[in-house]
C-alpha cells in the first residue's frame, strides 16, 4: 500500500464521515465568525460585560456554543481519523512477518515505519490527529462554559430589569 493510497483512504474516510454528519442533519462544520468576533468575547473585561444588555448576552452566548460545537466537531474528525489510523496500523504490525507478540505494539510500528512508508504514513496521522485533539480537548468545553456564564449573565440582568420596573 503506497503513500497516496493512505491518503487516498483517509480522503474517502473523511468523506464519508461528512456524508453521515450530512444524514443527520448536520451541515458543513465551518467557523460560525471571524476570528476577530471569537478574540472580542474571549478578551471582554468586566466593564464590557456590565454594559451589555441582557439580549446582547444571549447573542453571544450563543455564539460561543456555535464555536463550541465547531471546536467539538473538529475534535471529534480527529478522533476519527486516529481510530482508523490505528486500525490499519494493527493490521500492518500483525501481519508482519517479523512480528513479535510479546514487543510492544508501539515499538513494532516505529521498526515496520522504518521500511514501509505506509506504515510511516498511518503513524504521521495518528501523530498529527493526537496532537490536535490534546491542543483542543477542553477548548470546546471551555466555549460552551463561557456560553453559559452569558446565560447566567443574561438572566441576572433580565431579573435585576423586572426588579427595577416592579419598583416603579
Amino acid at each position: 500500500m503506497a503513500e497516496t493510497t493512505i491518503d487516498e483512504r483517509l480522503k474517502s474516510l473523511d468523506e464519508a464521515l461528512d456524508k453521515f454528519e450530512r444524514d443527520a442533519g448536520l451541515p458543513v462544520n465551518s467557523p460560525p465568525g471571524s476570528e476577530t468576533e471569537l478574540n472580542e468575547y474571549l478578551h471582554m473585561d468586566r466593564n464590557d460585560i456590565e454594559r451589555l444588555s441582557g439580549s446582547d448576552c444571549a447573542a453571544i452566548a450563543y455564539r460561543l456554543g456555535q464555536f463550541s460545537l465547531y471546536v467539538q466537531r473538529m475534535i471529534n474528525r480527529d478522533k476519527a481519523r486516529l481510530t482508523w489510523a490505528k486500525t490499519q496500523l494493527a493490521s500492518f504490525v500483525t501481519n508482519d512477518a517479523d512480528y513479535d507478540k510479546y514487543r510492544k505494539f508501539e515499538v513494532a510500528v516505529e521498526l515496520l515505519a522504518k521500511s514501509n512508508t505506509a506504515v510511516a504514513r498511518l503513524s504521521l496521522i495518528m501523530r498529527w490527529s493526537q496532537q490536535r485533539i490534546d491542543r483542543l480537548e477542553y477548548v470546546a468545553t471551555s466555549l460552551k462554559s463561557l456560553s453559559d456564564i452569558m446565560i447566567t449573565n443574561q438572566r441576572a440582568k433580565r431579573n435585576a430589569e423586572f426588579a427595577n420596573n416592579e419598583q416603579e
